[in-house]
């Protein structure tokens, strides 16, 4: 039983890429008729909380924040049409629900009140190494199939009730999926999916996990192997230049390619000098000395 306080998540120190790999092998066996939903940061420390409540800080009441919330999504509305990527049926449809622009104001790195998930381990495992190498990163996933029976989860297709409260400033905190009639490129590449809350200073972490506990698990990966995880998620083609169709993902591969040799070439010198040291260690255990 875990104390009172206590995170309502289970939480596992990746050891290294086997180590990875061994636990989502053990999730997909274990568990072939549930449907798993993973989340990447880049840093351990941001918890379950989405960017706009991030950014917000909980410094503003509820009211401003939906308020501040609404005025994002009016300026997103009135601009999208200036951009090719936005898929013209979308911009055609101005009444759209809430949630499915906030989707897509999210897909181009607008706060919103939503979290991106993916159906994929390893493209969450990217988002987790991608940046900020000097600290830890997490991997959280668990299982919508056991979450959607709960009481604290909304469907969404309740599309009346969902746009109600969203505007609600002291809404009931429940946690809901975003169903997409369409996706860009980018969501399609990523397998993106998203989750809201129905109360703007939700965070996603606490309510799922006190729902689930210890069916909520986060995979927690040290700052010194992210150059690793990167390079071996390479080869597996997942890039910047994948999972971002266009030049400008293709420019944060080219990036990330800088990074990755730039891993490769420090772990070869780091190989090297352990290997002299246990060769002059030896040479001097046995009397000798290096050759010249």
């Amino acid at each position: 039983m875990k104390p009172q306080n206590a995170q309502p998540w289970e939480e596992v120190n990746i050891v290294d890429w086997r180590h990875f790999i061994s636990i989502t092998q053990r999730v997909f066996e274990a568990y072939r008729d549930s449907e798993f939903m993973f989340r990447g940061q880049s840093q351990s420390a941001w918890g379950l909380r989405p960017a706009l409540m991030r950014h917000l800080f909980d410094h503003e009441t509820e009211a401003e924040a939906i308020a501040i919330e609404k005025q994002a999504l009016h300026e997103f509305k009135q601009q999208a049409h200036l951009y090719s990527e936005i898929p013209p049926q979308v911009l055609a449809n101005r009444h759209l629900w809430a949630p499915a622009w906030w989707a897509l104001m999210q897909h181009y790195n607008a706060p919103t009140r939503l979290l991106d998930w993916t159906g994929s381990p390893f493209v969450a495992m990217y988002f987790a190494v991608e940046k900020d190498q000097a600290c830890e990163g997490a991997v959280w996933y668990f299982d919508w199939s056991k979450f959607a029976v709960r009481p604290e989860c909304i469907h969404a297709d309740s599309f009346t009730v969902v746009q109600e409260l969203r505007k609600d400033r002291n809404a009931a905190k429940k946690i809901g999926r975003v169903p997409l009639a369409e996706l860009t490129e980018r969501m399609i590449a990523q397998q993106g999916q998203h989750t809201f809350c129905t109360n703007v200073y939700g965070d996603h972490g606490q309510i799922i996990g006190d729902s689930l506990g210890n069916a909520l698990n986060k995979l927690i990966v040290r700052g010194e192997l992210k150059g690793e995880f990167l390079l071996r998620l390479r080869s597996m083609n997942i890039t910047a230049s994948s999972l971002f169709p266009g030049l400008d993902g293709f420019g944060r591969s080219v990036a990330e390619l800088v990074h990755v040799h730039t891993h490769r070439t420090r772990a070869l010198r780091r190989e090297s000098a352990e290997i002299g040291m246990v060769t002059r260690g030896t040479l001097s255990a046995e009397g000798g000395r290096p050759l010249e």
